[in-house]
Parts: C-alpha cells; sequence; structure tokens
C-alpha cells in the first residue's frame, strides 16, 4: 500500500503506537522509498513519541517526520 502511494505522488502519514508498530512503518516506508524515490514531500510517522532509539536514526536517514503529541507521551508509553 505504501509503495503504491508513493508511486502515485502521495506523502505518507501512518499512525503507529508503540516501538514494534514504528519499526513496522519504518520498514514499509524503506522499502518503498527504495522502490520509488519516495515521491514527493516527506512522509509522517504519526505517535512517534514511543520509538527504539535505534529507529531514531532511520527516520532521519529515510527523511521521515516524526509528528509527536506530547500529550499522549505519558498514556503511550505502555505501548
Amino acid at each position: 500500500v505504501v509503495t503504491r502511494a508513493m508511486r502515485r505522488g502521495l506523502q505518507v502519514a501512518t499512525h503507529a503506537i508503540g516501538d514494534a508498530a514504528a519499526r513496522q512503518v519504518l520498514d514499509a516506508y524503506e522499502a518503498a522509498i527504495g522502490a520509488t524515490g519516495g515521491g514527493p514531500g516527506r512522509h509522517r510517522l504519526e505517535h512517534a513519541q514511543v520509538i527504539a532509539d535505534a529507529d531514531v536514526a532511520r527516520l532521519v536517514r529515510l527523511g521521515v517526520i516524526a509528528s509527536v503529541q506530547p500529550t499522549h507521551a505519558t498514556s503511550d508509553w505502555r505501548w
């Protein structure tokens, strides 16, 4: 789905709460960017307040926007 969206020139924004979900989204973004060049604009990872340290570097490398909602940081930590 992500690859098809990028091939059509769309920016992708995906909600992912928790480090495992964020990693899955980054895996999909990385594969799609590799297959398509990424398309226009920058893609977004919504709810990036709970993310593994190793994936922060991936966000930077892929040019993905980490969309953080501070109010959710206290309620999402257990995810």
